[in-house]
């Protein structure tokens, strides 16, 4: 193994001279000779350092040695071409080069492909799933304190899995986000195997926590909120409107967020959601009141068609803004009974209004867009007409619409 300056001739004076890059040439594990730049290395001493490291990573190849750590953390210092020229050379594998490339690198390129590419229901994910998942795995890999794939232990983890404060759900969505992150690894040959693979989700059982509102609680909700200060640049009245048309329509917090203005039939008196924005990936066409729609009509009057109706914070800010409005409301969001009010509520609300009006199961199914696969009397059998579903929104609570005319102009003017 040999460290040099190449020379060259200069064309101006025609005299010898020798390069400012140092060079290795070595023999590798097959008796090939290779010449290659050493990389970084701005003094010879450096490259004889280089090149130490280069003749212990041979001989360990040729006497098929595993890597030892020294080893180990000269290659993880070492840059993505040196490292695909060893792996050409066949000094490591194509796994290993890959690995040597830091675990942020490859949570970005894995946030890309999950941006970029279509889930298997044919359709984009949701930004909010896509920002959830990379976040998760982001804190694992944060907390187990790695920096290279090679260093991502089943142990490490387990154990910051089991110091997490959270409900037994919420285990297991950390661990399936770390472990689709794992899966994606191995798919796209950046990792020969999974080290996470075999950790199984902890049981846990559905407990009901969370409560419908009454009458009177969604009726302090909307005009406390309409007339309060803006929360997460949007206005009192806006997140009043937004909460009246999660109560009276169903839509989950992801779905109200992609709602445009031309989703809006006011004549019909319709909201159409794509099907690309519904969790069951099928569009969605719910029925509002008359009445209902052309308050809507109003309030979007000067809005473009395919401009968002609720610019909505994403994660944690939305129940963080439903929890301030309901304490200015005077409403608690827990009660003595640990029931609580979180933003899927505005869903429990509404099937309890509809049951109390007396519509019939079927029905709220229709409207709630649930499923029962498993009652074929129920789901197959038993069909309804529109007029049915339309009736059964007419019978829901008249809740008070909480944008005045005089607020909707001193709205505008601001």
């Amino acid at each position: 193994m040999r460290v040099f300056r190449p020379t060259f001739r200069d064309r101006s004076t025609g005299e010898r001279r020798q390069t400012q890059k140092l060079y290795i040439d070595f023999a590798d594990h097959r008796q090939i000779r290779h010449r290659i730049p050493a990389p970084g290395c701005r003094t010879e001493r450096q490259a004889e350092r280089f090149a130490e490291m280069l003749e212990a990573l041979v001989v360990a190849r040729q006497y098929g040695d595993q890597i030892d750590r020294r080893l180990a953390d000269w290659l993880h210092g070492l840059t993505k071409s040196t490292l695909r020229k060893f792996a050409e050379i066949g000094l490591i594998d194509e796994q290993y080069a890959t690995a040597s490339v830091p675990l942020e690198r490859h949570i970005a390129d894995f946030e890309r492909w999950l941006r970029e590419t279509k889930a298997r229901h044919g359709f984009h994910r949701d930004p909010v799933y896509v920002h959830n998942v990379t976040t998760q795995v982001r804190y694992i890999v944060r907390e187990c304190g790695v920096t290279y794939w090679n260093d991502l232990t089943k142990a490490a983890v387990e154990t910051c899995l089991g110091k997490l404060d959270v409900a037994s759900k919420s285990y297991n969505s950390y661990l399936a986000s770390i472990k689709l992150f794992g899966s994606w690894m191995v798919e796209n040959a950046r990792a020969v195997t999974s080290p996470i693979a075999g950790i199984k989700p902890v049981r846990w059982q559905k407990t009901e926590t969370r409560r419908a509102m009454t009458f009177e609680e969604v009726c302090k909700l909307l005009t406390t909120t309409a007339a309060g200060p803006v929360r997460y640049h949007m206005t009192g009245v806006e997140r009043a409107v937004l909460y009246l048309v999660g109560i009276e329509t169903g839509f989950r917090s992801g779905e109200l967020r992609e709602l445009t203005v031309d989703c809006f039939d006011f004549d019909n008196a319709t909201v159409t959601l794509g099907a690309e924005y519904c969790k069951n990936r099928q569009e969605a066409t719910q029925y509002l009141k008359r009445g209902r729609a052309e308050q809507l009509r109003a309030f979007l009057a000067d809005r473009e068609p395919g401009e968002k109706v609720f610019n909505m914070p994403i994660g944690v800010k939305v129940v963080k803004m439903l929890r301030k409005d309901l304490k200015a409301a005077s409403i608690v969001p827990t009660d003595e009974r640990g029931t609580k009010i979180v933003f899927h509520c505005l869903r429990y609300t509404l099937s309890t209004a509809l049951d109390r009006a007396g519509v019939s199961l079927k029905e709220r199914m229709m409207i709630l867009r649930h499923s029962d696969r498993s009652n074929l009397t129920l789901g197959t059998y038993t069909t309804l007409q529109v007029i049915d579903l339309r009736g059964a929104i007419e019978q829901l609570p008249s809740y008070p619409w909480p944008v005045t005319v005089e607020q909707q102009r001193e709205e505008k003017v601001a």
